[in-house]
């Protein structure tokens, strides 16, 4: 019987499955990842008719990716990818909640932490 030391405050070890690169390279290693949800809610508004009292969370939401989008290289080898937004349902109506989905990639340290 093989015994090994393990620290429970790490998680288990996991092995993922890729397939190769498409000049054949094996993948031997890869980032870690973290998926988040960005929600905004604004206030909403009829667009023509009292634009003044709406908060338009489509507006808001956009500056929040540009600034998520910013993190990418802020870090080496740091990487983000906005690639869901969902939000509105008419074209003249300030809206709200809005929300997005953003994923952090990064390599890891030999101790599992995101660099």
């Amino acid at each position: 019987m093989v015994e090994s030391e393990h620290d429970e405050r790490l998680p288990p070890a996991c092995c993922q499955i890729s397939r190769a690169y498409p000049n054949g390279d094996i993948v031997s290693a890869r980032k870690g990842n973290g998926v988040f949800t960005v929600h905004v809610a604004g206030r909403a508004a009829h667009a023509g008719v009292e634009p003044e009292r709406g908060a338009n969370a489509i507006l808001e939401l956009a500056r929040q990716i540009e600034a998520l989008q910013a993190f990418n290289g802020a870090r080496p080898d740091l990487t983000v990818n906005v690639g869901i937004v969902r939000g509105g349902t008419v074209s003249n109506y300030a809206r709200y909640p809005c929300t997005t989905l953003a994923t952090f990639s990064s390599s890891c340290k030999g101790n599992g932490a995101l660099t």
